[in-house]
């Protein structure tokens, strides 16, 4: 199978097992859902968030799984909170090969911390595709930035 096919295989089963989330749930502001900002804080800063991806793939780095093993560290340790994994690319593209590309991307992130022993129930993934750039320019640099997962602590 090509690239592309596997892809778009993925972005369709992400819509379909995506949609199942209950909206009042997803966009519930109870405490319960607030997020301790000096944990997230650690996370994203030292734990480390983000992860970065080379042009067209969606394979991990070295640098990345070195990450994604602290990440796994930190979220087996505080197993109360639920992450979501933000996949996204640099704007070169189609936006349907971007969506899928970014929907790739989050999906090795969430299969990585699985294989680490953080609990599948804990874990969702979304894909932005180009649509949330990071920096907004033509050049390498920013495309390279914008081509990342995040993963983003929630309760």
């Amino acid at each position: 199978m090509n690239l592309y096919f596997k892809l778009c295989l993925t972005f369709i089963m992400l819509f379909f097992f995506g949609c199942t989330q209950d909206v009042n749930e997803k966009h519930s502001t109870s405490s319960k859902n607030l997020v301790d900002f000096e944990e997230t804080s650690y996370f994203t800063n030292l734990v480390g968030a983000t992860v970065f991806f080379e042009a067209n793939k969606s394979d991990l780095s070295e640098r990345s799984r070195e990450s994604l093993n602290l990440q796994a560290s930190w979220l087996i340790q505080n197993d109360t909170y639920m992450i979501a994994i933000e996949g996204y690319t640099d704007e070169k593209g189609t936006r349907d090969y971007k969506l899928a590309l970014g929907a790739e991307r989050a999906f090795k992130v969430k299969a990585f911390l699985i294989s680490k022993g953080v609990a599948d129930y804990r874990i969702t993934i979304l894909s932005y595709g180009k649509e949330r750039p990071k920096n907004m320019c033509s050049n390498e640099k920013c495309y390279s930035n914008n081509r990342r997962a995040i993963t983003v602590l929630s309760n």
